[in-house]
């Protein structure tokens, strides 16, 4: 029966590390390393992983960040990602807000761009039927525009039709033979832009012009600081979301697979809580030292003839050890969260023991430690106290666990 749990517990555990620690819930979150949305989903998707590429489509909007963004499918609603290399290439049927460092835009928008990043590039194949504010080293204006134009940048080449009135930063602009302007156009440099003979400027023409040395900075464009910002917190938001989601799933199905667990966590942590903190800091910083040796041992025999086996033997039970420490890492913070919880309504409620008011604990405690993960600063801080408190039960329940073979008609 022991081994039974044992094997569910890993079995949930690899469940929730690659079903859910890589997030795109409603709103829907997927994950993994190489992340492939190829379904049609009607619904909100958030997405954090290495790769992330829409082939599908979004009936809502789309949350993603991961070094490589490639949107090939239609969102229907926002768009709000952030990445290395961010491409474009499908539909967008509400406001874009991205921030990368090279952005690339092949397909209409229907509403409104905002974007920052290295470098922007709005293909001719593009059409934005709204606003586009944009921050960037350098930015190209190939598409259209149905609305207004606000850009900031080092250098910036507009050579599409702008419906409205265009606003540039810049110390370097040029506006080419293909560019239509429908409303004024006005900028800021310290330079006379280079405009081409052929290209048409409806309204106005409006230079501001700094004075070279001048201390005055040339000012992002009104808008994008914010969107820039409002990007980021939502992935940042996203990310903790999902991890607390993930936490919690994971917690309320220990509870109810390995109860007897958690009672001999809080058992133990309540009993002996110096002897868990020094046990688990001895073991969370020597493990890693202990399996690096068995690592370089088993590939020293491996090499060798009669001492393959055992090589094969070490490498392999490495891996296992190493599989467990992460274990442990992972879940600490679940054990530790119960206990907190436990606490808090230890006085309030008489049976602990049902499942309800065990679940109601954990995410107290849970609640609280995500709080404070998420404090700037003290959060890591407070992250490695709470594997150093975690770890250290897990480790003193296992030790307890091993000592009780020794006993015999002792169980666990």
């Amino acid at each position: 029966m022991f081994i039974k749990k044992i094997l569910i517990f890993i079995s949930v555990f690899m469940l929730c590390i690659f079903g859910f620690a890589s997030p795109v819930m409603a709103f829907t979150t997927k994950g993994g390393e190489n992340l492939n949305i190829s379904e049609n989903i009607e619904d909100d998707v958030y997405a954090f992983s290495n790769t992330v590429t829409l082939t599908g489509n979004v009936e809502g909007d789309l949350v993603a960040a991961g070094s490589q963004i490639n949107i090939l499918g239609n969102v229907k609603g926002d768009l709000l990602v952030a990445g290395g290399t961010i491409t474009i290439n499908g539909e967008i049927g509400d406001t874009a807000r991205i921030a990368g460092g090279m952005i690339t835009v092949n397909n209409t928008l229907k509403k409104d761009l905002v974007a920052t990043g290295g470098q922007v590039e709005i293909s001719s194949n593009s059409v934005i039927d709204g606003d586009a504010a944009i921050n960037a080293a350098r930015i190209v204006i190939n598409g259209n525009v149905g609305g207004s134009l606000k850009l900031s940048a080092a250098e910036v080449i507009i050579n599409g039709k702008i419906g409205d009135t265009v606003e540039i930063t810049s110390s370097d602009i040029k506006i080419g033979n293909n560019a239509e302007i429908s409303g004024n156009f006005n900028y800021t440099s310290d330079k006379e832009a280079s405009v081409s003979a052929n290209a048409r400027i409806t309204g106005k023409t409006n230079w501001t012009k700094l004075e070279t040395g001048s201390k005055e900075k040339l000012d992002v464009a009104p808008g994008i600081k914010k969107g820039a910002a409002a990007l980021f917190t939502a992935t940042w938001i996203g990310s903790k979301i999902v991890r607390f989601l993930s936490c919690f799933v994971l917690g309320i199905i220990l509870l109810l697979v390995v109860p007897w667990a958690f009672n001999k966590f809080n058992e133990r942590m309540k009993k002996s809580l110096g002897y868990c903190v020094g046990g688990g800091a001895i073991v969370l910083f020597g493990s890693p030292i202990a399996m690096f040796i068995i690592l370089i041992i088993g590939i020293i025999l491996f090499v060798t003839i009669i001492g393959s086996l055992l090589g094969a033997l070490a490498v392999f039970a490495n891996f296992y050890l190493i599989l467990g420490y992460a274990l442990l890492l992972f879940v600490s913070n679940i054990f530790l969260s119960f206990f907190i919880g436990s606490l808090i309504l230890h006085k309030g409620v008489k049976n602990l023991h049902k499942y309800g008011w065990r679940v109601l604990a954990f995410l107290i405690g849970l609640v609280i430690t995500s709080i404070l993960f998420a404090i700037p600063f003290i959060g890591w801080l407070a992250q490695f106290i709470a594997i150093l408190f975690g770890f250290g039960g897990l480790v003193m329940i296992i030790k307890d666990w091993f000592a009780s073979f020794k006993k015999p008609g002792t169980t666990y």
